[in-house]
């Protein structure tokens, strides 16, 4: 892992693998209700099914698999990620691609459907990214992107005794992978930047949580673990507010107001 951002980087890469699949699978847990939503309204709502399919940074493989099972007959998957170990067991109708989307090129005016779920907001130019999944869409065709924007994380319960120290740890987080190249507040700029890519219809709309202390693994916590060496051994927080952190966020009692999840859309016209 390393300081700066690297166009190819992940601030996962090094991580242990079953770590990070259970990462990814409460990131799954937590975000594919949402993604399904858009999709069944956006793409499988109407009576033409997407021929032509592309996941773009497939993680898990959880929305790829959805895909592939509601597709018809002979109707294709991409599901593409610069790392691939975690995209198995899935459909027929998916196809796995390595794919860099920062020096790849992908095929022009192709797919009828483009899903990106939480990969711009790593890259060091996401606009370039993001032109080129919207050139990749086909006339006629829908791009939906999500991304995360951490403006409302907060812990609002002003009278647990641990509210101040999690804000305080939360804040340091967020400097943490902002010096790793994270944006974590792009979720705000991405309407405005799909509509620059050209595609018109653009919409979008915003998913809130309020989250509860639970002692089963989070999606918070999980990051957390993984980042925690970092944090403080580049004395961003220190062991004891680190250790009350966790405390909290496993307290049923503590309510915290979660990070925002945007969701972007706009098509291209038909010819």
């Amino acid at each position: 892992m390393t300081d700066e951002a690297d166009t190819t980087s992940y601030f996962a890469a090094d991580f242990a693998r079953d770590a990070e699949r259970s990462r990814l699978s409460i990131l799954e847990r937590t975000l594919d209700p949402i993604t399904i939503g858009h999709l069944e309204r956006l793409a499988f709502g109407g009576g033409q099914l997407p021929r032509r399919c592309l996941e773009m940074g497939a993680g898990g493989g959880s929305i790829a698999r959805w895909l592939g099972e509601r597709v018809d007959p002979g109707a294709t998957v991409v599901a593409a990620d610069l790392d691939t170990h975690y995209l198995v067991g899935l459909p027929p109708a998916v196809e796995v691609r390595q794919v860099d989307l920062t020096t790849d090129t992908l095929e022009p005016l192709h797919f009828d459907l483009v899903h990106c779920r939480l990969l711009l907001l790593h890259l060091a130019d996401p606009m370039a990214a993001l032109q080129k999944l919207a050139d990749s869409v086909a006339p006629g065709g829908v791009l939906l992107v999500e991304e995360w924007d951490y403006a409302t994380t907060h812990a609002y319960q002003h009278d647990h005794p641990l509210a101040a120290t999690v804000n305080r740890v939360n804040e340091a987080l967020f400097g943490l992978t902002l010096s790793m190249g994270i944006n974590v507040w792009l979720g705000r700029d991405l309407p405005d930047m799909v509509e620059a890519t050209g595609l018109r219809d653009v919409d979008h709309v915003g998913s809130l949580r309020i989250t509860r202390g639970t002692p089963e693994s989070t999606m918070q916590k999980a990051s957390a673990t993984l980042l925690r060496p970092a944090l403080v051994g580049r004395n961003l927080a220190v062991e004891a507010d680190v250790d009350d952190w966790f405390r909290a966020l496993s307290d049923p009692t503590f309510r915290m107001i979660d990070y925002t999840t945007i969701s972007v859309w706009g098509r291209r016209p038909r010819l």
